[in-house]
């Protein structure tokens, strides 16, 4: 006999709120569907832990500064520290164990056709391999104050929540990929 087995629900990000928070909205711009960035301390005592296991219809990164978090990738647990991005590709299964009270950091979501634009020709998965369904999503840096200078730009720029602005976002997520690429070392923090 075959058992209903709960599914494993496919979230967009109007759908975040009710999934991830205590009844509280998360602030958010225009261009939320697209593209969002946020503290992580603005967010993290809201959070409903541990977040069940779901899929995100975006692409979405973590970087910490500071504290400690436990998100999953698929069936595996991996555990992000200071100076380390946590990378997931579009419909992957994740969860959220823990979050520590003293984290600091980031967490950005973004869809890949922001990238679609005359000025930018570019194969996301090909080109940055850690947004590939496969990677490693663990990526620690030794320069996490170049990375808060570009992760700081994104959140001002997305703060005045203007389309001219808007459309800068590719060009720095690019800026910060092409970063990541060439200076982080994978990391094998999984529980």
């Amino acid at each position: 006999m075959k058992k209903n087995l709960p599914k494993i629900p496919i979230l967009k990000p109007a759908q975040f709120d009710d999934f991830i928070f205590m009844g509280w909205k998360a602030p958010n711009s225009d261009f939320y569907e697209s593209f969002h960035i946020e503290r992580i301390e603005n967010y993290k005592s809201n959070l409903q832990l541990p977040l069940l296991p779901h899929r995100r219809s975006i692409f979405f990164f973590i970087f910490l500064t500071k504290g400690q978090a436990i998100r999953s990738k698929g069936l595996t647990n991996y555990v992000i520290e200071a100076n380390q991005f946590f990378f997931l590709p579009a419909n992957q299964i994740t969860s959220l164990e823990y979050v520590s009270e003293d984290a600091e950091g980031f967490y950005c979501h973004f869809m890949p056709e922001i990238f679609n634009q005359p000025t930018i020709k570019i194969d996301l998965e090909k080109e940055f391999p850690f947004l590939q369904l496969t990677a490693e999503p663990l990526l620690k840096t030794e320069e996490s104050e170049r990375f808060m200078q570009i992760l700081e730009i994104l959140f001002d720029e997305n703060s005045k929540n203007q389309q001219s602005r808007f459309d800068l976002m590719p060009i720095y997520l690019l800026t910060l990929f092409s970063r990541t690429k060439t200076s982080n070392t994978i990391s094998k923090s999984s529980s």
